[in-house]
């Protein structure tokens, strides 16, 4: 079970740990929650927010899900987005989803992932492995339906069409950074020193935070406790000369807040 996250220094009464959310609201809004139910007070502001993008072709593919042989869905955004194209009466094809969030929102609808992946293997190298395990051996070539992020990246692509797979990626969302004044309200509790954990889940979110600090954002960040979710958002903070307490390598906000929560209560 999850340690409360709560702060003691030198005897004082412990007091709820502040925990910053800079992922898009409809992310945050769960992990938020989670965060109140430990005990620690999260301070939502979101860098980025989510638009979809209508791409005629994806509506032609969403009505058209027989002809694929599988669909590989990553995030709950690629699920609201390709939900609505999707006839009621659609028999799907079998379904691969990285993470429980994604298969929770699917089931939201009353449809039900074939596969999810989670920890260490909710990576798109795993993905494909598993989807080409799940296809199996074929003269014919399998189509796969892929809809991510107009910024996605090209990994999961990549490795399929290398194995064989036809993968046909749409782009069905977009995300837009926030304005430099929606964002001064955070830096401002950062550099009052009102926030212990900044847990950072891609390079262009962490990009648009420190934009929102100045030229002084490392020096304003030096004074809490800074994670990433992987080695890029990582290697990308460090790029920017901020340094980084922890990185975690699983995709799950929450083994990255109680990873910091540790090294807090440790200082």
């Amino acid at each position: 079970m999850p340690s409360p996250l709560l702060y003691s220094h030198a005897g004082q009464p412990p007091r709820p740990l502040r925990v910053l959310l800079t992922r898009p609201r409809e992310q945050s809004d769960d992990t938020a929650q989670w965060i109140r139910n430990l005990g620690g007070e999260p301070l939502v502001f979101p860098c980025l927010r989510v638009e979809p993008i209508d791409d005629p072709a994806l509506r032609v593919a969403a009505s058209a899900l027989a002809h694929y042989d599988a669909v590989a869905l990553t995030s709950v955004h690629a699920v609201r987005a390709l939900l609505p194209l999707v006839p009621p009466d659609a028999r799907w094809p079998p379904l691969v989803v990285i993470g429980n969030k994604t298969a929770t929102e699917l089931l939201r609808h009353g449809v039900s992932a074939d596969v999810v992946l989670n920890g260490e293997m909710a990576t798109a190298s795993a993905l494909a492995t598993e989807l080409m395990r799940f296809l199996g051996p074929s003269s014919e070539r399998r189509r796969v339906l892929f809809p991510q992020a107009a910024e996605g990246r090209d990994e999961l692509p990549n490795l399929l069409r290398a194995a064989g797979l036809s993968i046909e990626r749409f782009a069905a969302y977009c995300t837009v950074a926030v304005s430099f004044d929606e964002l001064q309200p955070a830096a401002g509790l950062l550099r009052a020193g009102q926030v212990d954990l900044v847990p950072l889940g891609s390079p262009r979110t962490a990009q648009v935070l420190i934009h929102a600090l100045g030229r002084d954002a490392s020096q304003v960040l030096s004074h809490t406790l800074v994670g990433a979710i992987g080695q890029t958002t990582g290697s990308a903070l460090r790029e920017l000369n901020v340094r980084v307490d922890v990185v975690a390598e699983q995709p799950s906000f929450e083994d990255l807040i109680e990873k910091l929560a540790a090294v807090q209560k440790r200082s």
